[in-house]
C-alpha cells in the first residue's frame, strides 16, 4: 500500500497533529474521558484532598505574609478540566478543610476551563456542581493554551494553576544531543493512502513520524526559552529530549495575569531531572482515543526558577508524578505550604496511592472486610474503588465483624456524597443500598435505592430490593407495590411474581 506524506521537514510542535488533538476533544466533549481518555489516576478524590490541603496553606501563609490580601479572593484556575470530577472533588475537600479551620473569611473563585465549551453544558447541569455554582464560587471559561491573551482574569492575589494530565497532550518539539552538539529533530509525518480523508488521517495510530536532525546554530526560539534549551547541550550526553514550548508559553502567558505570581499544582507522566532526559530515544506516542507524549518537568522548573520561583516535584514514577511549582515566589517562604507540598510528595503521594489503588483492585478477593474498610478510608471513601469491590464487599458485610460493620455503617455515606455522575458510571448507590440490606439496616437500603432511582431510572432489580426491604419492615402492602412495579418492567422476574402471591397469601 503507497504511503503518501503529510507533513515533511518541520518542528514537532507545528505538526497538524495537535491540531487534530484538539479537534478531538471539541467533537467528543464529554465523551472523550466517558468513552476514551483515562482520567481517574488524577481525579480521584484522594489526590483532590491533597491539593486542597496545600492550596488553602498556600492562602493562609500568603494572607498572613500580606493581610490586606484577604480582601480579594484567590482564583484557582483549572487548565483541561475534562470530566469536572476534579473540580468537584477539589471545592468538596477545600470547603470541608476552611470550615475546619475556620477560614471561611478566605474568598475564592474555582475557575473551570476547556478549549472548547463542548463540555460547558454537563457541567452546568451536573447536580454535583451545583452548589458551587449557585454559591458563586464556580465558573466556566473556555482557554486555549495556543493563544495569548484570551483569558480575562482579575486576580490581586497569586493565582492558583491546577494542571493534571494537560501538559502531556500540548504541544512539544524535539531535540538531539551528539557527541556535545545540539539539534532540532524535525518530524516528517507519513500514512498509508488509505488512512487519509480529506487531507487528515483518519486513525493516528497509523501514522509514521521520522525524524532528521539539523544542527542549531546560535539561538533558536529567540526569547528566554533559548537559555534553558541550549544548557542541555552541555547537560546532557546522548539522547533525543522533548522541549515542552506550548507548556511554557501557556505558563508565560497567564504569568500576565497575577503580576507573575502564581503557584502551580500539577501531575503528570513526565521526567523530571537531567538524569532522566539523558539516553532517551525519539519520543513516543500513548494512543488513547487521543494521544499523549511525556512531559519534560526539568525545563518547566529551570523556566520558573529564573522568574523568581522555586518546585517540588517527585522523581521518575511509572504511572504519574507529581510537583509543586511556584512563579515570583518562593516556596521556602511560606512554612505551612513549603510543608505541606512536602508531605504530599514526599509523603504517601497521589503516585503511592494509585500504585495501592491497582493492588486493591487486583487483589481484593483476598482481602478480609476489615482490610477493605482500611482501603476505603485511606482512598477517602473513593466511589469508584467500592465499585470495583462492591459484590464480595456485601458478601464479606452479611457475616462481618459486628464492630466493622458499626463502623462501615457509620461511613457508607461518604461514598454516596463523593459519587459524581457520569453517563457509563456505575451505580454505587444501588451497591450501598445492598450493603445495608445484607446487614438488615432495611431503612437505609431503601434510601440508597431511590437514589439509585433518581441517577438511573427504573431498574427491576433495584425495584425488588426495595420491595423485599419493605417486606422485612413488615410494610407488606407497599411491598407488594414495589414488587409489582419490578414485574411490570420484567415480566420474566419470576422471584418478584413468587413473592407477590406470598405476601398476599400471607395478608
Amino acid at each position: 500500500m503507497s504511503q503518501i506524506i503529510l507533513e515533511q521537514n518541520i518542528r514537532f510542535s507545528q505538526s497538524k497533529m495537535w491540531t487534530a488533538q484538539k479537534n478531538y476533544y471539541d467533537q467528543k466533549g464529554i465523551n472523550a474521558w466517558d468513552e476514551d481518555v483515562p482520567f481517574y489516576i488524577t481525579s480521584n478524590p484522594f489526590i483532590a484532598r491533597e491539593y486542597a490541603q496545600v492550596a488553602i496553606r498556600f492562602m493562609q501563609d500568603w494572607i498572613q505574609k500580606n493581610p490586606a490580601s484577604i480582601e480579594h479572593p484567590f482564583y484557582l484556575l483549572e487548565l483541561g478540566s475534562g470530566t469536572g470530577q476534579f473540580s468537584f472533588y477539589f471545592l468538596k475537600y477545600f470547603t470541608e478543610i476552611q470550615k475546619s479551620l475556620q477560614l471561611e473569611k478566605i474568598k475564592i473563585r474555582y475557575v473551570m476551563s476547556d478549549v472548547t465549551d463542548s463540555s460547558f453544558e454537563f457541567w452546568k447541569s451536573h447536580h454535583a456542581l451545583k452548589p458551587f455554582i449557585d454559591s458563586d464560587v464556580l465558573e466556566f471559561i473556555t482557554f486555549d493554551l495556543y493563544k495569548k491573551d484570551n483569558l480575562r482574569l482579575s486576580a490581586v492575589n497569586p493565582l492558583i494553576i491546577v494542571a493534571n494530565y494537560l501538559f502531556d497532550s500540548v504541544a512539544t518539539d524535539v531535540f538531539t544531543v551528539k557527541n556535545g552538539q545540539l539539534y532540532e529533530s524535525l518530524v516528517t509525518v507519513k500514512t498509508d493512502a488509505l488512512n487519509v480523508k480529506e487531507g487528515v488521517p483518519i486513525d493516528w495510530k497509523k501514522v509514521t513520524i521520522e525524524h532528521s536532525e539539523n544542527e542549531i546554530q546560535g539561538t533558536y526560539y529567540h526569547n528566554e526559552f533559548d537559555e534553558i534549551l541550549l544548557n542541555y547541550k552541555s547537560d546532557l550526553a546522548d539522547t533525543s529530549f522533548q522541549f515542552p514550548i506550548a507548556s511554557l508559553m501557556a505558563l508565560k502567558n497567564l504569568q500576565a495575569l497575577c503580576n507573575k505570581q502564581f503557584l502551580l499544582l500539577t501531575s503528570d507522566k513526565g521526567y523530571t531531572n537531567l538524569e532522566e532526559l539523558d539516553d532517551c530515544d525519539y519520543p513516543e506516542l500513548d494512543f488513547h482515543g487521543c494521544f499523549s507524549v511525556m512531559v519534560n518537568y526539568h525545563a518547566i522548573g529551570e523556566y520558573l526558577k529564573r522568574c523568581g520561583g522555586e518546585h517540588i516535584i517527585q522523581a521518575f514514577r511509572e504511572n504519574v508524578v507529581t510537583g509543586v511549582f511556584s512563579s515570583g515566589f518562593t516556596l521556602n517562604q511560606l512554612p505551612q505550604l513549603s510543608y505541606a507540598s512536602q508531605k504530599m510528595i514526599n509523603g504517601f503521594s497521589p503516585t503511592d496511592y494509585f500504585l495501592i489503588y491497582e493492588h486493591i483492585v487486583a487483589n481484593y478477593k483476598q482481602c478480609s472486610l476489615e482490610a477493605l474498610s482500611s482501603y476505603l478510608n485511606l482512598s477517602a471513601w473513593d466511589p469508584h474503588l467500592f465499585d470495583h469491590m462492591s459484590e464480595h464487599f456485601c458478601e464479606l458485610a452479611s457475616e462481618g465483624d459486628p464492630e466493622i460493620i458499626a463502623y462501615l455503617a457509620q461511613h457508607m455515606h461518604h461514598l454516596a456524597d463523593n459519587f459524581y455522575f457520569m453517563p457509563s458510571a456505575d451505580d454505587t448507590f444501588f451497591s450501598i443500598g445492598i450493603f445495608f440490606q445484607n446487614i438488615s439496616q432495611f431503612e437505609r437500603a431503601i434510601e440508597y435505592y431511590q437514589q439509585s432511582l433518581d441517577y438511573f431510572g427504573q431498574s427491576d432489580i433495584v425495584l425488588f430490593n426495595m420491595g423485599m426491604c419493605l417486606y422485612s419492615l413488615e410494610r407488606n402492602a407497599e411491598a407488594v407495590t414495589y414488587l409489582q412495579s419490578a414485574l411490570a418492567l420484567n415480566a420474566d422476574a419470576t422471584d418478584a411474581k413468587e413473592w407477590i402471591e406470598t405476601i398476599e397469601k400471607e395478608t
